[in-house]
């Protein structure tokens, strides 16, 4: 599926307490079309959330002020839909399994040898956002689209044509999907 190419429309917040880790990566990404800024600890991080907008976030867990994984738990209270990236020196199965948990899109473990793997990590968080946002579009058209049928249906006591044209719709909706994907 071909989704806008937004690399240089995103930007991505990094929030690493090591400045240059920090700075290496957001040149790295810089290069590659992305915006970027950066905070050296979890306070900062999410203060620049709220006023910069990014459209992923790569956070350590080891970070002063405010630890990675309550910065991950804030932000995913705040903005469920926004793509965060956990990026940790410490390969601990404990924080992997509780970064995940609280809904970041990767985990990947310090040093980034190949920022190839980041930037992919990146692309696939945002893609797979682009797509359900899609998906999350056509379920609302179809439903639309046969609404008056459905409760014309039902006002006639049709209970199950009615049924059938919720399925249906909602068969349509995953083909169409489908497609778009492939």
């Amino acid at each position: 599926m071909d989704y806008p190419n937004s690399t240089s429309l995103t930007k991505v917040l990094i929030i690493d307490a090591d400045a240059a880790m920090r700075e290496h990566v957001a040149d790295y990404l810089k290069n590659t079309g992305y915006n970027t800024v950066t905070a050296s600890d979890g306070e900062a991080g999410l203060a620049m959330i709220q006023s910069e907008s990014p459209g992923c976030v790569l956070c350590d867990l080891n970070l002063p002020k405010v630890d990675g994984i309550s910065v991950l738990q804030l932000i995913s209270n705040e903005d469920a839909e926004l793509p965060i990236i956990v990026i940790s020196g410490e390969g601990e199965m404990t924080d992997v399994v509780e970064a995940l948990r609280l809904g970041a899109s990767d985990f990947l473990i310090k040093p980034i040898v190949d920022l190839e793997v980041l930037e992919h990590s990146i692309e696939r968080s945002l893609k797979y956002l682009y797509q359900k946002n899609q998906l999350g579009g056509l379920i609302s058209l179809g439903a639309l689209i046969n609404l008056p049928i459905f409760f014309l249906a039902l006002r006639k006591n049709k209970i199950p044509f009615a049924a059938g044209i919720v399925c249906i719709s909602l068969l349509v909706v995953v083909v169409v999907a489908l497609l778009k994907i492939n």
